[in-house]
């Protein structure tokens, strides 16, 4: 996610403040009311409490907003509903420990109501959080953070009781005129499936979907909010489930709009203005169940409503016209008395389709036996009341036994979910295969025919180069211009070229000859480095135009025909001018859609590959963040991840930087000679960065606007990275894993260690 854009100030809600405030103080203290145009500053000066009127309305309220800010926004109001109707309003320390809103008549129109307060013991503070405490004998006896309106700010632990089932929400305005509360309400599930929603009345409007300890695998994309370090409080201790946040470099909060949408806004200091960072709902398919049960949704491109469809398997009302998508064949276990499995039933045993790339739907139910996803999904089949499962990493196994709810397709990201499906449902399939091999054997004919006339092209090709290599052999230099001992002529060791001595795709060639002058016969003193394919040469041509020339070495574990792949691939798809930061990594090449593509052949240097690109030759944009997140490491340590291995503890450069950074000792992986000279909290940063960049799993990785973000940022506080498996060889004893139930807060045979923000 990326900033989408100003959001007006006037939007949120636009105030008029007196000009002149009569009091500076962050404290109220009995027998001293504060009146209608003096203020509250934090010791800070961070925020202001006053009474102020919302829009165009004339009515008076008190309310807490940034003191500072050019945009004046409330944040928290105290008599939402009960309006003072002019300027003779005060906030004042009632005779019972209270605060109360009293009008010009000290009729009391709002009040903290605590009962149990020793009189003229109590005073008021306004603090640098935004928080209003009363104090009553040296003890906290109510504040507004425990109190929220429709705005959610750091260090709030708003949540649900898990004792009393009491649920603290957000509210929001009625309008932008009128601050008493709306008809929106967003908060934890009451189901504790630690999920946020947002509700309209008492029908579900949006939801977040399950926390998998890094971000809410409901919400696309949301690696970008590892920046500001949401965590899900130990409520197995606390007895209350809430999230909460620490801000960084800027303020920030979420606001809940009368319009339902939860906003997240970030002040940015050059322009002094609110920006909108995030928002949801936005599109049609994120409103709750917005396509009906056992359907998907997938937005429209241009905007419009989205595109509704039954699951595979299911149809629209079944031939009765009931609006709603329902099973074409039952489950053979609802054909076999209730019970999983063969036993003698009638048709095909169950299988189960993969959809993916999807926001997994509502009810689901934690299983906290399996570890994987091969036992979830052998939990699913012995269980004829299980329709679906879906193992998710920091979550576990989740199964559903009833119809699956707001389903959202989302474009990228999203998880694997497996649908269980009578057996029939897969025959179209099969009979799709079968008119795939007539199809191909056709083709197969054609193409018989077509390759004898291509071999004879072929040959007379080869021919051609190997006249020309007899030539190269022989000394004769081809120069820039494609010329030979002055005759025009066309030569390639790799790509063709045209009669302008340029490649079909706009590639210069140069002789063997110039190479070798350029970098004085592959001097050591020329040398760069080395990757994969071998060492990398610095040249200067005769027109002083510095060159880098790769060089395939013989003891290269990449031979030619993987050279030649990188040469035609970077050929077509890039422009000349190749060595430049900014054209870096092999996504960027493929393209940038985000998609996960696969190739037959990997290309580029061992060392930097991502785990799922070297060993299956699956790439996405993922894959050069992981090969930035290796780059990053070596360019603190300076040394190089190919090279270095540490036999005192079996770690590789990777396993290293891990072991150091997870023990607070970063620095002593910095290069010795920067050391003395490195800020211990940029390193921190930079590593932090690192190990989230080389994250086994794609989507664990952040994508590289967050990491600009990160690395930009004047925050410590960042989303923590987990271990990579393969950055160290590990005991068994470090490696066994233990079950944790994120919905009910019950560990299984062992427990989970909570990694905390430094």
């Amino acid at each position: 996610m990326y900033f989408s854009g100003v959001f007006s100030a006037f939007l949120i809600s636009v105030f008029f403040f007196p000009a002149t405030k009569a009091k500076s103080s962050s404290q109220l203290l009995p027998g001293q009311p504060l009146p209608d145009g003096a203020t509250l500053v934090s010791s800070g000066g961070i925020f202001e409490l006053g009474f102020f009127c919302p829009g165009n309305s004339t009515n008076r309220y008190v309310g807490i907003w940034y003191h500072n800010f050019s945009t004046s926004t409330v944040l928290w109001v105290a008599n939402r509903e009960s309006p003072v109707l002019d300027r003779s309003g005060s906030l004042a320390i009632a005779d019972d420990g209270n605060l109360v809103v009293l009008d010009g008549q000290k009729v009391v129109l709002w009040s903290s109501k605590v009962t149990s307060l020793q009189s003229n013991r109590s005073t008021a503070e306004l603090f640098d959080s935004g928080n209003l405490m009363l104090n009553n004998s040296g003890v906290i006896a109510w504040q507004s953070f425990d109190h929220p309106c429709d705005t959610y700010l750091p260090g709030m632990k708003v949540g649900l009781d898990l004792i009393t089932n009491v649920n603290q929400v957000f509210t929001s305005w009625r309008s932008d005129d009128d601050p008493a509360p709306g008809n929106f309400t967003v908060g934890i599930a009451p189901d504790r499936s630690t999920q946020f929603f947002i509700w309209e009345g008492n029908k579900p409007r949006w939801r977040s979907g399950r926390w998998n300890g890094q971000v809410f695998i409901g919400i696309q994309n949301m690696v970008p909010t590892y920046i500001y370090g949401f965590k899900l409080s130990n409520f197995q201790q606390e007895n209350k489930m809430y999230f909460y946040y620490t801000q960084f470099n800027s303020s920030h909060r979420y606001v809940l709009m009368p319009d339902g949408v939860e906003r997240h806004l970030v002040w940015a200091d050059d322009s002094k203005n609110w920006y909108q960072f995030w928002a949801q709902p936005i599109t049609e398919c994120e409103i709750y169940n917005r396509c009906g049960n056992n359907a998907t949704c997938t937005d429209s491109l241009d905007g419009n409503s989205p595109y509704c469809s039954c699951l595979k398997g299911f149809e629209f009302g079944g031939g009765n016209l009931t609006g709603r998508c329902v099973r074409r064949t039952p489950l053979q276990c609802e054909r076999n008395n209730g019970k999983a499995g063969g036993g003698g039933g009638a048709g095909e045993p169950d299988g189960f389709y993969l959809m993916q790339g999807v926001k997994l739907p509502d009810l689901s139910d934690w299983d906290s036996g399996p570890s994987n996803d091969s036992q979830c999904k052998e939990a699913c089949s012995t269980n004829c009341s299980c329709k679906a499962y879906s193992y998710v990493t920091g979550i576990g196994c989740l199964t559903w036994g009833r119809d699956m709810i707001d389903i959202h397709l989302f474009s990228s990201g999203g998880n694997d979910f497996y649908l269980r499906l009578a057996g029939s449902e897969f025959d179209d399939h099969k009979k799709g295969l079968k008119g795939y091999f007539i199809v191909i054997i056709v083709l197969s004919a054609v193409l018989l025919l077509v390759g004898g006339f291509a071999l004879l092209w072929k040959y007379k090709s080869r021919m051609e180069v190997c006249n020309r290599r007899q030539m190269r052999r022989q000394g004769s230099l081809v120069d820039q211009s494609g010329s030979v001992g002055g005759q025009s002529t066309r030569f390639s060791s790799v790509i063709d070229l045209d009669e302008q001595g340029k490649g079909e795709h706009n590639v210069r060639l140069f002789g063997f000859q110039t190479i070798e002058e350029a970098t004085i016969n592959f001097s050591s003193s020329n040398l760069l480095g080395e990757g994969g394919f071998g060492p990398v040469y610095k040249g200067i041509l005769s027109n002083g135009e510095e060159i880098a020339v790769k060089r395939l070495s013989r003891s290269s574990g990449q031979g030619m025909e993987e050279f030649k792949n990188e040469v035609i691939l970077i050929a077509k798809l890039q422009h000349r001018n190749l060595v430049r930061l900014l054209d870096f990594g092999m996504a960027r090449i493929f393209g940038s859609d985000g998609n996960e593509t696969s190739t037959k052949r990997v290309v580029g240097t061992y060392g930097y590959m991502s785990p799922e690109y070297a060993m299956n030759g699956l790439f996405s944009v993922k894959s050069d963040v992981y090969s930035f997140g290796i780059l990053l490491i070596e360019i603190v340590s300076g040394i190089r991840n190919s090279t270095y291995y540490n036999s005192e503890v079996s770690l590789n450069l990777l396993g290293y930087a891990w072991k150091l950074w997870n023990e607070d000792n970063v620095m002593e992986l910095v290069d010795s000679s920067i050391r003395s000279s490195s800020s211990i909290t940029e390193v921190s940063k930079c590593v932090n960065v690192g190990l989230l960049c080389i994250q086994d799993r794609a989507n664990d990785r952040p994508t590289m606007s967050s990491v600009i973000l990160m690395l930009e940022s004047q925050s410590s506080v960042h989303p923590m990275p987990r271990q990579p498996k393969f950055a160290a060889e590990m005991k068994q004893t470090e490696t066994n894993s233990q079950s944790f139930d994120p919905r009910i807060g019950q560990s299984g045979n062992a427990s989970i260690t909570m990694l905390t923000g430094r």
